[in-house]
């Protein structure tokens, strides 16, 4: 017995050091991430690592023109990423508690990175050499490690003010700035590896955000509004001046003491803004960016290299001395809300601002078919590899509200208008042969929903039923007769082409429905009585009755399909959600989509290959049903908190930092999913006794947290 215990303690000694790479859901547009990226870090002109929301470590080896997503086991939002040398990094994160954050260190180049969990939450990393570093964040926190990250000391700042940003010029100088909201901001020096921290200015400046020096004497701080410049190491700080305007200065970076450039964003056009300076400050030089996109942090090299990141993913790069920058962010970034595949490489993706994207080898590249910019696609259909059709209405302009359904006969080369109402807006459209097709809309000058068919091949539409009191959003057809449409609160089912539709109240406002056969079918949506938590109903009678299934998530679905009878999925609202299931819906696990952004539609061309896609230009694809090994999976915050462990037959579970309906799921290490429940009480056990000697993890998710943990079982 005592051998087992051994060598499963090495069994999972070497789960947690073993290097993995990314699986599961890939990010394909935009390029090279959608996500916000928060922090950027160069080493030389050609390698750098960018960090942001959801664990997103994206490293490049050729000065930005590629870039590879690493593997962080995080889905932590990352604040800040530091290497003091080439193979040696580190990222810090936010948690928006000071329970507890991860501190990321990677030893070889990003290949691999292993994290700490520690109480804080932290905003900046500073690392002068090897094995001194510093991190900063909420309630005045200043942590110090001697020691290559092994542990970490805290130190005492002086103040309960946001330290948003550190950086150290020697192992023992260096600088700290902050805030108390945005009126308020502070400026902390030490001189002795931080055993001191001195104030060194706080009155009359504005909240800071970034601080940089060139040397022990030189040095810039921003923030609010504001741009300081010392040339006695902080001793006295002068006030700089820039164009007007009320902007919030994130970051700054300086390639030599006159050579630099500032970053932010200007808070009444929302735009981003690019400040640079060749004399030290005394002008800075403003760079147009027309984005209405917040940028991050800029990170200059000394060959006059320059990099800047920010929201939604937005990478630039500058050769020229920060004096111009272009756009390194490839893809669409509108709304997306449908997606269609007609085999294994061609797809077709709707959204907004008129556009449709079309893919012919499976993804890798997309390009965008503008209809009309005025318009706003909701759905898209195909009735085989070569004609389709698309829905939407116009969001503005004289024809506001106005629907419009195109018709593509060519592979989506040209799109030709078929149908136009005023006053309503299409939400779903199916056809079940080259000639006959329903469309599910709302008309606003009626008040109503409606169904309306074609049996034209879409050049006239009649009108089917109409409802007073149920919005329609989802229809499906089984067969050329036998449809099914999921609505708020209803479920309507033809047996006669839609020439009648019964009706079935349910208490969810349902979004989508699809049926795998005949006989099995799923509709996904939300629950409006339990705070819109995700609900999935199915039927085996071929729609008779629908029965409620265990989700396993707090969020609104919005799409579902099945590439098999057993296996499906569903994508939702809310921090890129996806579900799946193996075995028809009896058990849902949430997979990990590295996304922070709502979904809207799923379509998958086998039970592995994939795609789902939603706001701001989001596609995911993966090429393996989403798993990802359970060496992979992200933990935020805090590890879950369980004992004994090893473990012989029951396991304690301490959820008292958690609120409000808990789901727990045990699984092995191979992903199989042992136990699903529903837990309410603050300490709760669960029996392992018959499980077989080994390594299982345990998830429990709720409102606010994923909390994730190994367990040893004897």
């Amino acid at each position: 017995m005592k051998n087992i215990y051994i060598q499963l303690l090495l069994l999972l000694l070497l789960l947690l050091a073993s290097p993995v790479h990314p699986q599961g859901w890939e990010w394909i547009n935009p390029k090279p991430e959608g996500n916000n990226l928060t922090s950027v870090f160069f080493l030389n002109d050609n390698t750098g690592y960018a960090v942001g929301d959801n664990g997103i470590i994206i490293k490049t080896s050729d000065g930005g023109t590629t870039w590879v997503q690493q593997n962080s086991c995080s889905s932590a939002m990352l604040t800040s990423v530091c290497f003091p040398d080439f193979f040696t990094g580190y990222c810090a994160s936010y948690f928006p508690s000071d329970s507890s954050s991860e501190i990321l260190k990677t030893s070889d180049g990003g290949e691999t990175w292993t994290k700490q969990v520690i109480p804080g939450s932290f905003s900046a990393v500073s690392f002068p050499d090897i094995s001194t570093g510093y991190v900063v964040g909420r309630n005045g926190l200043i942590l110090k490690t001697s020691n290559g990250g092994n542990t970490w000391d805290t130190q005492s700042s002086g103040t309960n003010f946001f330290l948003g940003s550190v950086f150290f010029i020697t192992p023992n100088i260096g600088w700290v700035v902050g805030s108390n909201g945005s009126l308020h901001g502070i400026i902390l020096k030490t001189i002795d590896g931080g055993v001191h921290w001195e104030i060194q200015f706080t009155s009359n400046i504005k909240g800071l955000n970034s601080v940089r020096f060139t040397t022990t004497n030189i040095g810039y701080a921003v923030g609010d509004s504001t741009i300081l410049k010392t040339t006695d190491g902080g001793t006295i700080w002068n006030t700089q001046s820039f164009t007007s305007g009320d902007i919030v200065f994130q970051s700054i970076s300086f390639v030599n003491s006159d050579t630099g450039c500032v970053v932010g964003r200007n808070m009444t056009s929302g735009k981003g803004v690019i400040l640079n300076t060749t004399d030290g400050g005394i002008n800075w030089n403003n760079q147009t960016y027309g984005a209405i996109i917040s940028l991050e942090t800029v990170s200059l090299t000394i060959n006059n290299t320059g990099y800047i990141v920010g929201e939604y993913g937005v990478v630039l790069k500058s050769l020229d001395l920060a004096n111009t920058w272009n756009t390194l962010t490839t893809g669409n970034r509108d709304h997306l809300n449908s997606v269609k595949f007609t085999n294994d490489s061609t797809g077709y993706v709707a959204g907004n601002n008129g556009a449709v994207l079309k893919t012919t080898n499976g993804g890798t590249t997309w390009n965008d078919i503008i209809i009309d910019n005025r318009l706003g696609f909701s759905s898209l259909f195909f009735v085989n590899s070569s004609t389709g059709y698309v829905i939407g209405f116009h969001y503005s302009g004289m024809d506001l509200d106005t629907s419009y359904i195109f018709r593509t006969s060519d592979e989506g080369l040209t799109w030709q208008k078929q149908y136009t109402a005023p006053w309503t807006s299409l939400n779903s459209i199916f056809f079940t042969d080259v000639n006959t097709g329903y469309a599910v809309g709302y008309d606003g000058i009626n008040s109503w929903t409606f169904v309306m068919k074609t049996l034209d091949g879409g050049l006239t539409w009649s009108l089917k039923t109409t409802s007073l009191l149920h919005g329609f959003n989802g229809i499906y057809f089984t067969d050329n007769n036998t449809g099914f449409i999921a609505g708020e609160q209803i479920i309507l089912k033809t047996i006669d082409g839609g020439t009648t539709w019964s009706e079935m109240p349910v208490d969810n406002y349902l979004h989508s429905v699809y049926f795998p056969d005949p006989e099995h079918g799923y509709a996904v949506g939300a629950d409006p009585n339990s705070n819109w938590q995700g609900v999935i109903m199915k039927t085996s009678d071929r729609g008779i009755t629908w029965n409620s299934q265990y989700s396993g998530t707090y969020h609104s679905l919005m799409e579902v399909t099945f590439p098999t009878l057993d296996i499906g999925y569903a994508v939702g609202t809310e921090n890129g959600i996806i579900i799946k299931t193996v075995d028809a819906g009896a058990h849902w696990n949430v997979q990990y989509s590295y996304s922070s952004y709502p979904l809207s539609s799923v379509c998958f061309t086998d039970a592995n290959t994939g795609y789902t896609v939603g706001m701001y230009g989001t596609i995911l694809k993966t090429t393996n049903g989403g798993v990802v090994s359970v060496n992979e999976r992200p933990v935020s915050g805090e590890l879950l908190k369980t004992y004994p462990n090893p473990v012989n037959d029951l396991l304690t579970i301490d959820l008292s930092e958690v609120s409000g309906k808990i789901f727990l799921s045990l699984f092995t290490l191979s992903g199989q999913v042992l136990i699903n429940r529903v837990i309410t009480n603050k300490e709760t056990q669960i029996d392992l006794k018959n499980l077989s000697s080994g390594v299982y993890i345990i998830r429990i998710i709720s409102e606010k947290k994923v909390m994730t943990s190994k367990i040893v079982k004897k």
